[in-house]
């Protein structure tokens, strides 16, 4: 694992990216001089810590709750969703139903919660501040179904709907994700005889529950592609979010990561191909795309940081910004890591296991789970860190 330090130098329209060498991690980064082509760079390996046990950047602290055994007995594969002082939500999905379930972290039991009826299952959970949001419908199909977006209070195990609608003519169903005070969705309403898709940012604030559209697009299918469409989205509050899409121009297909700021021009962050998983903290913004995570200062976006695996067959994803100087990714489905983004130094904070699923930082508490089998024997645990 090593960091590389690069320039690029985003044209609009050439579509282009060019990259400077940079001597030390910890220098700081030169301009890129006008047509010198494309270099990095390899930093050596020794930006990559083995044990946590040397990581002197943060204080951290880790428990681990085993969910398969004790008075859970959990079996299917599975990963926290929701996770405060109290208690761990998350999905376990039988045969025969769908059910959210609540972990006890005082008491180690699990209650199940909410249970859906009929073929629907629960596409993606998420949570904020004592409410859980998720998506529903007949999960054995992809596209083609009826789905509901809902909300359930903790400490009433009440729930409500907050919208509805119909993923049609190979569009996706929603994915929901929750910033500051609001849950995001992307919602599309799709014509087949004029042959077009509309796409529609969603924004629901959790406090007065209003609903809002907060970015809208649409593709012409007709002809020739023309228009955009919305791919996902990442917000942090009401009014500051990323969305990636897919744009449709003079018989040409790009991708835009696009940065929105309440009272800022919308800024185009990354114009590639691939990218998994992105978000950003005040002046940072983060992505990933196959084995490598960028990082970049939204004020200079000329500039970034690149951090890769030294295996191009291993992706990175998931990353977190605990702070602006700490980040959490997953590499692999195997480990979590933990990255110091000034002195360009990683290790891993999970145990080099059979699966770890992707983390997730809900109410400023880190969670993942932990999943092993060997025969009829099925260990899953789940782990929550704190980290100062």
């Amino acid at each position: 694992f090593f960091i590389t330090g690069c320039s690029t130098n985003i044209d609009e329209n050439k579509k282009e990216e060019k990259v400077v060498k940079e001597e030390e991690v910890t220098k700081e980064e030169k301009p890129v001089p006008q047509n010198e082509p494309n270099e990095v760079k390899e930093e050596p390996e020794s930006t990559y810590i083995e044990h946590l046990s040397s990581w002197t950047y943060n204080k951290i602290q880790t428990k681990k709750y085993s969910i398969s055994g004790g008075k859970c007995g959990v079996k299917s594969m599975t990963a926290p969703d929701y996770v405060d002082d109290n208690g761990i939500a998350f999905v376990d999905s039988q045969e025969t139903q769908t059910r959210i379930m609540l972990f006890n972290r005082n008491e180690g039991t699990c209650q199940p919660i909410y249970k859906t009826l009929g073929n629907d299952g629960i596409g993606n959970l998420t949570g904020e501040d004592g409410f859980l949001y998720w998506t529903e419908y007949d999960t054995r199909k992809m596209t083609d179904v009826d789905w509901k977006i809902k909300s359930l209070n903790l400490s009433n195990l009440k729930v409500a709907d907050v919208d509805t609608g119909g993923s049609y003519f190979e569009t996706p169903t929603p994915a929901v994700r929750i910033g500051e005070g609001t849950l995001s969705w992307i919602k599309y309403t799709a014509n087949e005889k004029n042959r077009t898709i509309q796409s529609q940012l969603m924004f629901y604030d959790t406090k007065s529950k209003k609903l809002s559209i907060k970015e809208k697009d649409e593709l012409d299918e007709s002809q020739d592609r023309k228009g955009s469409y919305h791919i996902i989205q990442e917000n942090l509050d009401s009014k500051n979010y990323l969305l990636y899409k897919s744009v449709f121009q003079d018989g040409e297909k790009k991708f835009t990561l696009n940065l929105n700021e309440e009272g800022e021009k919308s800024k185009v962050i990354a114009t590639e191909d691939g990218i998994i998983d992105f978000t950003y903290l005040n002046d940072y913004v983060t992505y990933t795309n196959g084995s490598s995570l960028y990082v970049y200062n939204k004020n200079n976006l000329n500039q970034a940081k690149i951090f890769k695996d030294e295996s191009i067959h291993t992706t990175l994803d998931t990353p977190i910004f605990i702070n602006e100087d700490t980040l959490i990714f997953r590499k692999g489905v195997e480990q979590i890591y933990i990255l110091n983004i000034e002195k360009g130094i990683a290790s891993p904070i999970s145990e080099s296991i059979i699966s770890t699923s992707k983390p997730i930082f809900t109410d400023g508490i880190l969670s993942y789970s932990v999943y092993e089998s060997d025969g009829d024997q099925v260990d899953l645990d789940f782990v929550v860190v704190d980290i100062q």
